[in-house]
């Protein structure tokens, strides 16, 4: 047999082999769709037409062909429109007080820090306010020991007050010395009332004479004292062939405080019953130290004297050289006059309160100027 007739014959146990298809193309489904028989389109084109037509988005539907026109710049508040921002707010932070202070010098510095605080009052005698520290409780607790301890000592008392004084006012150089008595009662009355310092006088009504107990009322007797005060006035005293021209008006505290300090050395061991005499002699006695100054009108000449400058023993000297009537005569006399015209409008600044048993006023002010000294 020839080689020709050999070729197409399949070698035995073989199938015979078939030349591959090359012009009919596969079938491809893209999405249940048949797109191998295209023959105008690429298998690559008639894949992405599918592709196209399943992922082609809706047209939106138009509400209106009336065109509306974009807001005018100045319609716009650019402030209103807050900033886009993506960071997260801030989180807060402890102030740590910078300085801290310990040991010796924070116990400084929280003193001087409880005396900051300051209190206005008004200086009558020279039309002025200046301003008080609080008081503390030292200053209460000192002033408290003073007064229970020396009740019958009304100089030591009296100089314990004005020691304080002194200590609260912020004024540098400040003394109570040089100033009025009646300064020295409206700065008492301003840092009592400030400091809740509660003073409960008791009271026996002369009607049903039972004991009443009342609180005094600081801001009251504040309001009311302004009317209290007076500037000097100058008496016209006749007596016989003479006439004296008085010059009353408040007393400096230096004046007072030397009068107490002398008055009370001489009845220092004095005991209780003589100590109570004692107390009504030194409420005249404070009264004449309102005597600011003398002249005596005689018919050929005239005798000045100024007593603001004289110590206690010359002031004791030349009140006790007068005629007793000018200075105690019930209706004339100086001492009467310093009452009217000084120490009773002050004391009527004083409350007056009706008795808790029967009703009937008290005939005095709950309270007075002895109070204070």
């Amino acid at each position: 047999m020839s080689e020709e007739n050999n070729v197409n014959q399949a070698p035995p146990g073989d199938f015979p082999q078939m030349p591959p298809l090359t012009k009919v193309p596969k079938p491809v489904l893209v999405n249940g769709q048949l797109i191998s028989h295209r023959k105008d389109m690429s298998d690559v084109d008639k894949i992405q037409e599918i592709i196209d037509q399943e992922t082609k988005p809706e047209e939106p539907v138009r509400k209106s062909s009336t065109k509306r026109s974009a807001p005018k710049r100045e319609d716009v508040d650019v402030q209103d429109i807050p900033p886009l921002t993506t960071e997260a707010p801030e989180a807060p932070t402890l102030r740590v007080t910078k300085n801290k202070l310990g040991g010796k010098d924070a116990f400084a510095a929280f003193k001087q820090a409880m005396s900051s605080a300051t209190i206005p009052v008004k200086l009558y005698s020279e039309d002025r306010e200046i301003t008080l520290r609080e008081l503390t409780v030292t200053d209460q607790k000192s002033l408290s020991k003073t007064a229970m301890l020396n009740n019958s000592r009304r100089d030591i008392v009296f100089n314990s007050q004005c020691a304080m004084i002194n200590s609260c006012v912020k004024t540098k150089g400040f003394n109570i010395q040089e100033y009025t008595e009646f300064d020295r009662i409206v700065l008492l009355l301003r840092l009592y009332e400030q400091n809740y310092f509660k003073n409960d006088v008791k009271y026996i009504c002369p009607k049903c004479q039972k004991e009443n107990v009342y609180a005094i009322d600081f801001s009251r007797i504040l309001t009311k004292i302004r009317s209290a005060w007076r500037p000097d006035k100058q008496v016209l005293v006749a007596h016989g062939d003479k006439q004296f021209k008085f010059t009353l008006g408040w007393p400096k505290v230096s004046t007072i405080s030397e009068f107490y300090k002398n008055y009370y050395r001489q009845y220092q061991n004095a005991n209780e019953n003589t100590q109570n005499t004692i107390d009504q002699l030194s409420n005249v006695e404070y009264l004449v130290m309102f005597i600011k100054g003398i002249e005596l009108i005689l018919k050929d000449n005239e005798i000045s004297l100024d007593l603001n400058d004289c110590s206690y023993a010359e002031r004791s000297d030349i009140i006790d050289s007068l005629p007793q009537g000018v200075i105690f005569d019930d209706e004339d006399g100086i001492i009467a006059k310093v009452v009217s015209e000084f120490t009773d409008p002050l004391n009527k600044s004083f409350q007056y309160e009706k008795c808790q048993f029967c009703g009937a006023e008290t005939e005095e002010g709950i309270g007075s100027i002895a109070d204070f000294i």
